[in-house]
């Protein structure tokens, strides 16, 4: 397992540096730190409390649903356990989701399939609200959207033309690799794990429905005012249209949904620069800019902040943490 998961990283980390190295040929670095050096700070630290709010609203949802399956732990540990899994994933090792389960599993008692079902909730109930905010914003923007759709759709088949599709082959083959290794070696511990899951899966918020679905849209909402308001940032970037924090969301979401380390790091960047440059206009050193900018919020929460709540989410008291939780979870279920 060690093996396969070592490849897997590896193929990832150095797909990051090969997107990031080709952006970086392509443009001018002194503009860039120019641009940079231009940055108002202020709209920086209000996009970045806006991404910090966005974990404490998910970790509230995440109460939610673990709540209605029996489980009652405290928001504070319980926040400092998604921020453990944020912190792995920014580093790149994509295993947050499996984390979090391990924590509350150790000092809460929720079995893992239980655990991993309300992420698998989290996940499917995001993705749907995303699918409807943007095809609400292209239909709002039919015409707009559709212009720029024509040049970044062109711009894409030239990147196409020269993709090396062995990168792509290699990843469907590690791919198919983990799925055999794990399909091979499926014994009682993970037929126990998937009756869980489906267990759980199986309850929704029920009289917290209302409420699970505004915490759901709020965690969006933020996703996108993170990039409306690190636009602000820059005076190059200011002056926007709508569409174009519309698709800077997109490209952001983008970037999350592939395992890439550090946020999404070089695909990110990538895709930030396919829109602003392709679609609006911009130099590339300032979308680069504004990309870095935008980047570097969701590295900072999830190295430094992330990396305190990971300490203090194993050395938390357990008075006031998930060990007591534990014991009020497995009296409930005794009873």
């Amino acid at each position: 397992m060690k093996k396969h998961l070592s490849l897997s990283f590896s193929f990832f980390i150095l797909l990051s540096i090969l997107l990031v190295y080709q952006l970086l040929a392509k443009i001018d670095l002194e503009k860039c730190w120019d641009t940079l050096k231009t940055c108002n700070l202020y709209w920086v630290m209000i996009a970045a409390l806006c991404h910090l709010l966005n974990h404490a609203l998910r970790t509230y949802r995440w109460q939610l649903l673990l709540r209605k399956r029996g489980y009652s732990i405290d928001f504070v540990p319980l926040y400092f356990t998604e921020m453990t899994g944020f912190f792995t994933n920014t580093l790149g090792l994509r295993a947050g989701e499996g984390i979090r389960c391990v924590l509350i599993k150790k000092k809460g008692g929720v079995p893992m399939g239980v655990g991993f079902s309300t992420i698998f909730i989290e996940r499917v109930v995001d993705l749907v609200i995303f699918f409807i905010l943007v095809i609400g914003a292209f239909l709002l923007m039919p015409s707009e959207i559709q212009s720029l759709q024509v040049r970044i759709v062109a711009s894409l088949k030239g990147a196409m033309n020269s993709l090396n599709y062995r990168y792509l082959l290699l990843f469907v083959l590690l791919v198919c690799l983990i799925g055999h290794y794990f399909y091979s070696r499926a014994g009682e511990e993970i037929r126990g794990f998937l009756k869980d899951f489906k267990d759980g899966a199986k309850k929704v918020p029920g009289s917290d429905f209302s409420l699970f679905w505004l915490l759901s849209c709020s965690i969006m909402a933020l996703y996108f005012l993170l990039e409306y308001i690190s636009l602000w940032s820059l005076k190059a970037t200011t002056g926007l249209p709508f569409s174009a924090t519309v698709l800077l969301f997109v490209a952001l979401n983008m970037s999350h949904a592939i395992p890439l380390p550090g946020s999404g790091a070089g695909l990110y960047h990538q895709l930030v620069v396919l829109v602003l440059y392709n679609g609006f206009g911009l130099p590339k050193e300032v979308a680069f800019a504004y990309a870095t900018i935008t980047h570097g919020i969701q590295l900072f929460n999830g190295l430094v902040v992330g990396g305190a709540c990971s300490f203090f989410a194993v050395t938390y008291d357990s008075k006031k943490g998930l060990e007591e939780n534990s014991k009020k979870n497995k009296d409930k279920k005794e009873s």
